[in-house]
């Protein structure tokens, strides 16, 4: 089979079959409405409730070369976690970042969850630079885990697939934290939402891409 492709220009282009669907196997990300991209690649998350909840629906950990959505209301505890989850990246010696746009993280507070300062990159850019801030920070591999906040205003827009595109080029895990009401205009690999009950947070798998969340198992994590 051959494909012809005609282009405005003075020639015409033939293109083989075989050579389309090398294309199609490479590394580089070519979207297709209605593909979903594999994530062959998990971590730990280094809690361990999480990691559970996880394990209760046959997943190996979250999902590396992509982006994870921490959803709930204000006081969730969505912030907390997320600092327990890069804490235990920095207590195995591995550097993390936190792109904040709101401005309201305060490292003392990331401090009291153990994660070490010292292997913490916190950016604080404007609206109009945070796209570009987290496209760098996640396309240059150098963080195993980055937290994002203040995103909301950003990710229901079509700005949102430079940031998917470019965790899945750094190979590195992306947290979002969201409102409930949220949306995103791309779809995340693992989407957990969390809910404060007293002293402790419930975590429910609520979105996982390429399957479908057959039960609503959820689990405690300390405050």
């Amino acid at each position: 089979m051959r494909v012809e492709i005609r282009t405005n220009v003075q020639y015409d282009s033939i293109v083989s079959s075989a050579a389309l669907h090398d294309l199609l196997a490479s590394r580089y990300p070519i979207y297709r409405g209605i593909s979903r991209p594999s994530y062959g690649k998990a971590r730990t998350s280094g809690v361990p409730e999480i990691d559970q909840l996880l394990a209760h629906h046959g997943q190996p950990g979250v999902p590396q070369g992509a982006l994870t959505i921490l959803r709930g209301q204000p006081g969730s505890g969505r912030t907390s976690t997320a600092a327990r989850i890069l804490a235990h990246a920095t207590q195995r010696a591995q550097p993390v970042a936190w792109i904040d746009v709101e401005g309201f993280i305060y490292p003392p507070a990331l401090h009291q969850h153990h994660l070490q300062l010292e292997r913490l990159l916190i950016i604080q850019p404007s609206l109009s630079q945070s796209v570009y801030a987290a496209e760098q920070v996640l396309r240059s591999g150098l963080f195993s885990w980055v937290a994002l906040t203040g995103f909301t205003d950003i990710l229901h827009t079509k700005r949102a697939r430079r940031v998917l595109h470019a965790v899945q080029t750094g190979e590195t895990s992306g947290l979002v934290i969201l409102d409930s009401h949220h949306t995103m205009s791309i779809r995340a690999a693992l989407e957990l939402e969390l809910q404060r009950k007293q002293e402790h947070i419930q975590v429910r798998l609520a979105g996982l891409s390429g399957s479908e969340v057959p039960d609503q198992f959820a689990i405690s994590v300390r405050a």
